[in-house]
């Protein structure tokens, strides 16, 4: 049995001395590939997300004042502008 113990531990030997590097190799080629192929992809994905993202908050922001209602009629807080200052403070209250 002693023999049969000692081929089994000699074949997986010779197996993760042989077939584990080039396993790792071939698991080293596809993640290369990946960043390669997929990240640039992914990056674009994302930057055209976020421009489409603040594109329509930037809309909302600017909408129209309710039916019935001129701008001019609308405080500064319902415009989302600040009155007077220099605007470059963003927590500083809203005046009107």
């Amino acid at each position: 049995m002693s023999d049969v113990n000692a081929f089994i531990d000699a074949i997986g030997k010779d197996v993760s001395a042989t077939v584990a590097p080039r396993v790792q190799s071939v698991v080293d080629g596809i993640g290369a590939k990946a960043v390669a192929d997929y990240v640039p992809k992914v990056s674009a994905f994302a930057n055209q997300l976020v421009k489409e993202i603040v594109a329509e908050q930037s809309a909302a922001f600017h909408m129209a004042p309710p039916p019935g209602l001129s701008t001019a009629e609308l405080k500064p807080s319902q415009t989302g502008r600040r009155s007077g200052g220099s605007g470059s403070d963003p927590e500083a209250p809203l005046s009107g």
